[in-house]
């Protein structure tokens, strides 16, 4: 099925640049849906090979014998446009290229079946593992190590996990229950991930969600100072 947020009635300026230069979903393109119906099938294809060879290598860890002792991660970079937004390929704030799988086999260290309902970044990939490890970080990773939840305990844990971009002109954050990303110079986007998981309505205007767009800036504007960021430069403005 095509997604249901294909056609995004007020596109931030960004993503009305993005259809401009007409790409290949663009609303009104010429055989758009058939283009993105042949799209997905390529793309299931794709996924069906590498469950397939994630199947072989589980295997042969079985067959030597080792299949319990290794810990086992399954993700990826990012996620992928089939026409959410009229958009193809990665990048820019949607949900769609941000939210990744994290799977993690190590019957030592985590009962089957555990699910962790925490938000975790791919910089905390690092300490997280190597907490599974029992094995010390160099002390110098700005992740946070998240292997505490995976062995069935509580540790203290701030919900978001921050966007950045090689451009330096993107910045945003995902909490529990919001998205807020700014791009230097163009619309700003507030999703409220629970109401609006195909991420159509954006509230950035709307009032009674400024002070949740203060606090959330406030906490992108820190976090980028914290971590020295270059693009600290143009929001540092927004404090």
């Amino acid at each position: 099925p095509l997604p249901g947020n294909l056609d995004e009635p007020n596109p931030p300026d960004w993503l009305a640049a993005i259809w401009k230069n007409k790409g290949p979903y663009m609303p009104g393109s010429s055989g758009r849906e058939k283009r993105i119906r042949r799209d997905m099938a390529i793309y299931c294809g794709m996924v069906k090979c590498i469950d397939d060879n994630v199947g072989r290598i589980l295997k042969t860890l079985e067959e030597r014998g080792i299949l319990d002792d290794t810990i086992v991660v399954f993700t990826t970079d990012h996620g992928e446009y089939l026409g959410e937004h009229g958009l193809l390929g990665k990048n820019h704030f949607y949900e769609t290229a941000h939210r990744i799988p994290l799977l993690i086999r190590y019957p030592a260290k985590i009962a089957a079946g555990t699910i962790i309902d925490h938000l975790v970044d791919t910089v905390d990939f690092q300490t997280t593992i190597l907490g599974l490890m029992e094995q010390p970080a160099s002390g110098r990773e700005q992740g946070r190590d998240a292997s505490p939840f995976l062995r069935g305990e509580e540790v203290p844990w701030r919900d978001e996990v921050h966007i950045h971009h090689s451009s330096l002109k993107h910045a945003g954050i995902f909490t529990s229950d919001y998205e807020l990303g700014y791009v230097k110079g163009h619309d700003a986007i507030l999703f409220d991930r629970h109401k609006d998981p195909l991420q159509i309505n954006n509230l950035f205007h709307s009032e009674k969600h400024q002070n949740i767009i203060r606090e959330l800036t406030k906490r992108i504007v820190e976090h980028h100072k914290e971590i020295e960021s270059p693009a600290y430069n143009w929001l540092k403005e927004k404090e």
